[in-house]
């Protein structure tokens, strides 16, 4: 576990290092082009079939630097003491993400683009995928709002976790409910409040892992007091409301022993915010690879287009075609 914990902590380290030709972070100079990737596949699957084909470049490029800045955006809107978002205060970002599509859409590139991934090229990203969107969550939005005045302290904490999930979820939040992704924009109900749709892990990987990080930056007592205590695991409980009034000390018989000491969920001694945000992205790594496996489950398992030729399924079998 160590050695994951020191991988990721390395690899985080020099994804938010500039490169010394492009001048970007090196987590923007692979984060764009594979963005642009995955959303042109995105474009093409959701429009296939239709008469008027897939949506114009600008339509593409609103959706992406929507589904980028539009977490941040809301948050500058929400909350007074948030800056600006940061394609407000600089051109950049908007010219980086506009031409990398550009390049990946309008150009020959496009004709090398597959269709669907593989899935050995897929398991390859996802640690990649993971370790961005964990330098988005706490280095990004996290640290930015602990390091506001009043956002740091404890009592704040439901503040910081309400706020990180509408940075990191706004923008998909947006762009699923006007179908940004489709031809025809209409307003619908987000996937992702949908039955079900809560599962999807963009909808609750922010607000989980803000508050594991949070909490190895300051961990508290999983019992504050023996009193705590008294009320959850006192038997029977109807005795914490009803007793005899010349009765001075009622007694309580516990299912568990109240604690001596307080009881931590991993360590009392608090955590680096690197060494926090290593352990979150090996976590959110090992969700998203099997987030991939699951996506990609039958050519893993041997099944469909991924298997030899000359093979097809029925019922679960393999026979052979002529």
């Amino acid at each position: 576990m160590s050695s994951l914990l020191s991988l990721s902590s390395h690899l985080q380290t020099l994804l938010l290092s500039p490169s010394p030709i492009l001048g970007f972070a090196w987590m923007d100079v692979l984060g764009v082009p594979r963005l642009s990737f995955v959303l042109d596949q995105v474009f093409r699957g959701v429009n296939q079939g239709e008469k008027e084909g897939r949506p114009g470049f600008g339509s593409e490029l609103l959706t992406i630097l929507t589904l980028v800045f539009g977490g941040e955006t809301l948050l500058s809107l929400l909350h007074p003491s948030s800056p600006p978002p940061s394609w407000l205060l600089s051109p950049t970002p908007l010219l980086l993400f506009g031409s990398v599509h550009l390049l990946v859409t309008q150009t020959p590139l496009q004709r090398l683009i597959p269709k669907r991934s593989h899935v050995l090229f897929e398991l390859a990203m996802a640690p990649l995928d993971a370790l961005g969107r964990t330098l988005g969550l706490c280095a990004f939005v996290v640290d930015g709002l602990m390091g506001r005045e009043g956002l740091g302290k404890g009592e704040n904490w439901w503040m910081v976790v309400v706020m990180s999930w509408i940075g990191m979820y706004g923008g998909g939040l947006l762009v699923n409910l006007f179908n940004m992704f489709s031809i025809s924009w209409k307003f619908q109900t987000p996937p992702e409040f949908k039955p079900y749709g809560w599962l999807t892990q963009d909808f609750w990987i922010p607000p989980v892992f803000t508050t594991l990080y949070l909490y190895l930056l300051s961990p508290q007592p999983l019992f504050f007091s023996p009193s705590t205590h008294s009320f959850l695991f006192t038997y029977p409980l109807s005795s914490l409301f009803f007793s005899d009034q010349n009765d001075n000390q009622t007694q309580r018989s516990y299912l568990f022993p109240p604690p001596t000491k307080p009881i931590y969920l991993l360590s009392a001694a608090a955590w680096s915010k690197e060494d926090a945000r290593a352990l979150v992205g090996v976590l959110i790594s090992a969700l998203f690879v099997m987030r991939t496996v699951w996506s990609y489950r039958e050519e893993v398992v041997g099944f469909g287009k991924g298997m030899g030729r000359g093979r097809k399924v029925v019922a679960g079998k393999k026979i052979k075609t002529q």
